[in-house]
């Protein structure tokens, strides 16, 4: 009997190892994560709180900590507490429809527009300028936008519906585009071009040099140098 007391006890010391190692942090992170879900709330912000659209397009939090929230009708931007109304205007934003923000090291605010191109927030000034485009400048950016990436603090890559992927100095203008496709005329004499074959949704980093560019249509999607354009073999 002295012996197998003796085993007893050497096993109920080991248990009781096992249970102070493992059982008792798994137990305090289950109570940890109980109690966050349990103080985890939702606050819903609608155009009764002043948003100027219900249909939300995207969403950016600057430098400063504003909350930029783009709909189909228009830019707002957030506090925590207020809603602020930004819509089209000529000397202003470009469009309604926003279809991405972004920000540069300067903490200037670069806005797309499905009908209205590219507009510029100054973060000084905080006023909205747009990007504008005339008959005579063939090197500014396309109205209908999709997405916008800030390269470094001279250059974008603009994703348009029509035009394809367009990297843009914000001195020199286009200076790049890809996957865009000239119009096709079959035998008959007919245009064969869409605007859906040159349609390029995002620029997606993966890495300082590197750009993930899918096409919707044109070319399907590949790797290209982030600031020249050019295809990459991978």
């Amino acid at each position: 009997m002295p012996i197998v007391f003796q085993h007893s006890w050497w096993f109920l010391a080991i248990f009781a190892k096992v249970i102070a190692r493992w059982l008792i942090p798994i137990s305090s992170c289950l109570a940890c994560a109980i109690v966050c879900a349990q103080e985890l709330r939702f606050q819903h912000i609608t155009t009764d709180d002043g948003l100027s659209d219900n249909a939300i397009t995207c969403i950016y939090e600057d430098v400063d900590g504003y909350i930029w929230i783009g709909t189909e009708r228009g830019l707002n931007r957030y506090d925590g507490q207020r809603v602020e109304r930004f819509m089209a205007a000529p000397d202003g934003l470009g469009g309604e429809h926003i279809s991405c923000i972004a920000e540069d090291s300067r903490g200037d605010l670069w806005v797309t527009t499905a009908d209205g191109g590219l507009s510029r927030r100054e973060r000084t000034s905080g006023r909205f300028a747009q990007v504008r485009c005339d008959s005579l400048n063939a090197r500014c950016p396309p109205a209908d936008l999709n997405h916008v990436l800030v390269v470094d603090d001279s250059l974008l890559v603009l994703c348009s519906r029509g035009s394809g992927a367009i990297w843009y100095h914000m001195r020199r203008g286009v200076v790049q585009r890809r996957g865009f496709r000239g119009r096709l005329v079959n035998d008959k004499g007919d245009t064969t071009w869409r605007s859906e074959d040159n349609w390029s949704h995002r620029a997606l980093r993966l890495d300082d040099e590197r750009l993930w560019l899918p096409m919707l249509r044109s070319g399907g999607s590949y790797i290209v140098d982030a600031h020249s354009g050019d295809p990459l073999v991978e």
